[in-house]
């Protein structure tokens, strides 16, 4: 995995799922906060450096249970993309991270089974690891079903000023001007704060080099029609993402939505994008293009 460097705000949650997951580290961290104001600084971080080294290498006679943080939310509202982000912020505090890709059967099994390796559950197992690869996946999906140590982080959706930064973030640039920013809020407002929708109207504007006030009465127009209708939270997030996604599609030609409808049906971690960007400007895809038409 990546990290999305566009990734944006989720200060307080970030140091949420630290204190479940990690809380020795998160209260020596909030302890050397209050310390060091009018102490020397210098002397109180080499403090705190060795009470992490003390915390880091106090022996165990056992593999600690692990401690369980549940990111809740709507689908498209930022679970995985701060799941990865506090994966990437906090590596230092761990010594093994796994990433469980779960839309596919098959890729659990080996996942499973290399966590089981890096926790030292296999030492006693002797053979060859096809042999066992049965035990070694009950072993690691016991070990992390064990634990009565559950958190529970609900994600909510931007406000319209970070809806506003999200956006301008895709932009790669600050606002132009008061009132330019001001149409990235109203499009944060029509879409509820939704934080891959924001990302992909960003990221079309970038492509389209639209303007966000043009976007935003184009959008204004097709929300028109299912804003009476939607009923309830899900109902608005299923409308929201169809409107952002059917602007986009209007766009491009009739050639690249049916190689998209094809696309749909195989498992997109396995296309790399490469194989379209290699073809720009060749003639064995011409309606590739950088930007929509």
């Amino acid at each position: 995995m990546y990290r999305n460097y566009t990734f944006l705000g989720r200060d307080e949650e970030l140091k949420d799922i630290h204190k479940a997951l990690h809380p020795r580290t998160a209260a020596l961290e909030d302890e050397s906060r209050n310390e060091v104001r009018g102490n020397a600084v210098k002397d109180e971080l080499t403090k705190y450096e060795a009470q992490l080294q003390k915390v880091s290498t106090t022996p165990s006679n056992h593999i600690r249970s692990p401690a369980c943080c549940i990111i809740q939310g709507l689908g498209g509202i930022g679970k995985t993309q701060t799941a990865l982000e506090y994966s990437f912020t906090s590596e230092t505090n761990y010594d093994a991270i796994s990433w469980v890709r779960s839309e596919l059967e098959s890729t659990l099994g080996p996942t499973y089974a290399l966590i089981a390796k890096e926790l030292g559950l296999t030492k006693d197992l002797g053979g060859h690891d096809g042999q066992n690869q049965g035990q070694t996946i009950d072993r690691a999906r016991h070990w992390l079903s064990t634990t009565n140590d559950f958190t529970t982080i609900n994600l909510k959706n931007l406000d319209r000023d970070r809806g506003s930064d999200l956006i301008f973030k895709y932009l790669k640039r600050k606002p132009n001007s008061l009132e330019e920013e001001e149409y990235a809020r109203k499009i944060a407002d029509l879409l509820g704060g939704l934080p891959l929708a924001l990302a992909t109207i960003g990221g079309y504007i970038s492509q389209t080099e639209d303007t966000v006030s043009g976007f935003f009465e184009s959008l204004k127009t097709s929300s028109n029609a299912w804003e009476a209708s939607a009923i309830g939270p899900a109902k608005q997030y299923e409308k929201t993402l169809s409107t952002v996604f059917e602007l986009a599609l209007r766009e491009i030609p009739e050639d690249a939505r049916s190689l998209l409808n094809i696309l749909a049906f195989l498992n997109p971690d396995q296309i790399p994008e490469s194989l379209f960007l290699n073809e720009l400007g060749r003639s064995s895809f011409p309606f590739l293009s950088t930007k929509a038409k």
